[in-house]
Formats: structure tokens, C-alpha cells, sequence
């Protein structure tokens, strides 16, 4: 056989070939710093935003910005240390450290041939905000917490 035949019989064989299927995975937390701030995170960043905007009011806009940072490690799940940075300013880091955690729901289940998992928690971290020009924040901070995931088939 050709080359040119052996490339177009493995570029055949690659059509037909079944779809992967993956897995899916994420889990985030809302809560507030104050009554007019929310504060809310998931696998891949962490959001500062006035607390109208997170309740769906643009109006919220005019009391404040919205600050977004980048997880450090968006591949470990809900760590007992957690942290944050800004890309544009690296020197600001959020810092989350886990003080209790209790269950609220927990649901399992089957979609399928695939394993679903939901749980609901309250948590209860140290908020720690570094590197801004108004010194350090740190304050206790709940949150309501979801934790989802779906395995590959």
C-alpha cells in the first residue's frame, strides 16, 4: 500500500472513530463581605462585585467595580488553603483558609451509565485580601457552597 493510501485509510478510520466522552467537575461558593459587597468563586477565578450587580442590578455599578482573580490552582477542588491573583496586578492575592464546613444536602445518583454527585455546604473561611493599596482586609466570611460532578461513562 501507497503512502498516500495508508494516509487517507488512517484518516477514514479517524472519522468513524466514537467521540471521548469526559467527565465534568466544578464546584464555587458565594457570600458577602458586607452588606454591600458580594464575593463569589469557582474552579477558575474569584469575583469582588457590588452586591446589586451579583443579584442582577447593572445599577449596583455605580457604588463600586468589580475585581476578578485567577485561581492559583484551578485542578484541586475545595482546598482547606485557597488562593487568588490578579493578573494585571500579581502582587494582589486573595487568600481563603477553611475554619469549619458543615454539609447542608448531598445528593448521588446515576445518569445513565455515569456516577452524578451534587453536595451543598456552608463554609466558613478567612477571607484574606493582600497587596492593595489600602492595606490588608481579612475578615471571617460564609459561604454557601455546591460541589457537582459527573463522571465519564
Amino acid at each position: 500500500m501507497s503512502a498516500g493510501r495508508l494516509c487517507v485509510a488512517i484518516a477514514g478510520l479517524m472519522l468513524y472513530a466514537a467521540p471521548a466522552s469526559a467527565g465534568y467537575w466544578n464546584y464555587g461558593c458565594k457570600g458577602n463581605i458586607d452588606a454591600n459587597v458580594a464575593v463569589m468563586f469557582d474552579r477558575n477565578a474569584f469575583v469582588i462585585m457590588p452586591k446589586e450587580v451579583a443579584k442582577g442590578d447593572i445599577s449596583g455599578l455605580a457604588k463600586s467595580e468589580i475585581f476578578a482573580f485567577d485561581a492559583d490552582d484551578n485542578n484541586s477542588g475545595l482546598q482547606t488553603v485557597m488562593k487568588f491573583s490578579r493578573g494585571a496586578y500579581p502582587d494582589q492575592k486573595i487568600v481563603l483558609t477553611e475554619k469549619s464546613s458543615k454539609t447542608i444536602s448531598e445528593q448521588n445518583g446515576h445518569v445513565g451509565t455515569r456516577d452524578k454527585s451534587t453536595m451543598m455546604s456552608r463554609k466558613l473561611y478567612h477571607y484574606e485580601r493582600l497587596g492593595w493599596d489600602n492595606g490588608t482586609l481579612s475578615a471571617d466570611l460564609t459561604m454557601d457552597c455546591i460541589e457537582y460532578m459527573l463522571t465519564a461513562p
